[in-house]
């Protein structure tokens, strides 16, 4: 029975994780677009909340990675 409850909550603990708030800035040309999309993810043990930021030139090209922080430790990763 521990081994079934206990497997349901594995497997159901741990929601996708969704945008709860995002913002955008576009430069003054035009030519750029910043997204910063702020996620958050939870479960037993295993929560996150952060924000990452994106920069995109206008054009084919996909979003670039350039900032990401968590809000829940002192971690901020830029590129």
């Amino acid at each position: 029975m521990l081994l079934v409850i206990a497997a349901c909550l594995l497997g159901f603990g741990c929601p996708e994780g969704r945008t709860t708030y995002s913002m955008e800035a576009r430069s003054p040309d035009g030519l750029w677009l910043a997204t910063a999309p702020q996620s958050a993810v939870g479960g037993p043990g295993t929560a996150y909340d952060g924000t990452t930021v994106y920069l995109k030139r206008k054009g084919p090209q996909p979003p670039w990675l350039v900032l990401a922080f968590s809000h829940q430790y002192a971690t901020m990763i830029s590129r």
